[in-house]
């Protein structure tokens, strides 16, 4: 499978502020980076959806918990596809990618790092690992070449990242091993204006 299938569809009209993006996608995309800032509940997940399916490539979406992962896939279900059974061209192990690949950043993190992390642990503020000098850690990557080659496999060429700015420092730094060598098209969804966001460049849209 190289491209979505040609039925998908968002099911509702998009809200003015969700069309306003999607009519300029082309030129926001300029630099391959897309970072929306927009309040919980103003629809961020099926505008990353959208994204997603127009840029038409393998794709990987990273998620700050198993169920907002979960989120992701049950909306792309029910109100892209509209079904409730989820397709088995949609993968949630890292480790096993297919066109869509919809995972935590601690699978990620476990993945390369060849450590157990519990997945539905809490996510991080940046500022909270500062604090407590995460960010002096040095990470072992023992091994992303699998990782990375998998993915390189199925084409992946976008990745969606889910509130992002508030993990710990130490995912971050497995998250920019994939970055640098997918050379993908980041999107980046948030709920908080970030003031460092170590993967993405360009420009913010705030919604």
């Amino acid at each position: 499978m190289k491209e979505f299938p040609k039925n998908i569809n968002f099911k509702y009209s998009w809200r003015t502020y969700q069309k306003r993006v999607l009519d300029d996608l082309e030129q926001h995309l300029d630099d391959n980076h897309l970072h929306i800032i927009a309040p919980p509940g103003s629809g961020k997940t099926v505008l990353g959806l959208e994204v997603a399916i127009r840029l038409n490539k393998p794709s990987l979406i990273f998620a700050p918990t198993i169920a907002i992962r979960n989120q992701w896939i049950q909306r792309l279900c029910e109100l892209f596809l509209q079904t409730n059974e989820m397709p088995d061209w949609i993968s949630i192990d890292i480790k096993n990618p297919k066109f869509l690949t919809v995972v935590t950043y601690q699978a990620l993190h476990a993945a390369v790092t060849n450590t157990i992390v519990e997945e539905d642990s809490e996510i991080l503020d940046a500022d909270e690992d500062f604090e407590n000098g995460e960010n002096e850690k040095t990470v072992k990557i023992i091994d992303a070449t699998d990782i990375v080659n998998s993915l390189k496999d199925k084409g992946v060429k976008t990745i969606v990242v889910d509130e992002a700015h508030h993990l710990k420092n130490e995912w971050w730094k497995c998250l920019n091993v994939v970055k640098k060598a997918l050379k993908p098209t980041i999107v980046g969804l948030t709920a908080t204006p970030p003031y460092e966001f170590l993967i993405l460049s360009g420009k913010d849209i705030l919604i």
